[in-house]
């Protein structure tokens, strides 16, 4: 995933061409003020310059993002060390949001590589129906400046904590894209609903966190809608089938019996009122099907 978004960075920020150096990746996340980290190749060894300019923020639109990202005025970021292809910097002092990093070489600057955007990993599901609350798991979910850098005893905060931030989630098909609600987010999990309105198909999840305006949607996520299934409600007593229920005679035939019955029938419920169920066999539940005593304390199996 990381790579994917690279190349669209790279795509879409190109500024020369032909023998320019490469930025492969910069550290991510990375706060103003900051040490970082960039590798590539093709800098000038004795004297490497980095320059980082803030993406500009503004209504991010739909998903995915088009065009040339706004940039700002790009400033120094000092070169502390230099290896043959990793470069450590400190990060200016801008304000905190979407940067975009160049290193100069002899064919001039780099194409761009984006930081601080979200990054979409996975999903806890594949699979949703309307209405159903999945997890998007993976960085830079929510703007890193919504925690403070440290707790009161003066040691550091994780960014895994649930804040109040700013972060979207839009599922889009080849037809529509929707947003989701979100009802709780961190740096690195986004809990949304499914819509409940949504139609069944087949979706791309993207996430932003409020910074860099178009350029600040993540590269998506598939999850496949399906329409709700509502599971059959008919009830298959199992004395109805022979079973007894006293702790003694042997009721797995009696409630086999039952399931199978369920099964035909496309699913239900097999009921078992009071009593202790000898079983002295496996048993096949088959879709959709729900086995059901009177209560913990009065049935037993």
């Amino acid at each position: 995933m990381w790579g994917t978004l690279n190349t669209i960075c790279l795509l879409l920020l190109a500024t020369s061409a032909g023998g320019a150096p490469l930025l492969t990746h910069v550290t991510d996340p990375t706060p103003p003020g900051r040490l970082f980290n960039a590798v590539g190749d093709g800098w000038e060894p004795a004297a490497p310059e980095l320059r980082v300019c803030r993406v500009s923020d503004g209504e991010p639109g739909l998903p995915p993002a088009s065009g040339r990202p706004a940039l700002g005025a790009f400033e120094q970021a000092p070169v502390l060390r230099a290896e043959p292809q990793v470069l450590t910097a400190s990060m200016p002092a801008l304000r905190f949001g979407v940067f975009a990093v160049q290193v100069r070489g002899r064919e001039g600057w780099s194409p761009a590589v984006l930081i601080n955007a979200p990054r979409a990993d996975w999903l806890s599901t594949d699979r949703a129906v309307p209405g159903q609350s999945v997890r998007v798991f993976g960085r830079n979910l929510v703007a890193l400046d919504l925690y403070p850098e440290q707790d009161k005893q003066g040691l550091p905060v994780s960014y895994g904590g649930y804040v109040a931030g700013r972060t979207r989630v839009v599922l889009k098909s080849a037809a529509v894209a929707v947003s989701a609600p979100v009802e709780r987010m961190s740096a690195y999990d986004v809990h949304f609903r499914v819509p409940t309105a949504i139609r069944p198909g087949e979706y791309q999840v993207y996430v932003h966190n409020g910074y860099g305006g178009p350029a600040g949607w993540s590269a998506p996520l598939t999850l496949s809608v399906r329409s709700t299934e509502p599971w059959p409600d008919q009830v298959f007593d199992v004395h109805e089938f022979g079973a007894v229920g006293d702790g003694r005679a042997d009721d797995a035939g009696a409630l086999q019996a039952a399931l199978n019955a369920a099964a035909a029938n496309g699913g239900g419920i097999v009921y078992l009122p009071p009593g202790s169920y000898l079983i002295n066999t496996g048993l096949t539940i088959g879709r959709r099907t729900v086995l059901r005593g009177e209560s913990r304390e009065r049935t037993w199996i």
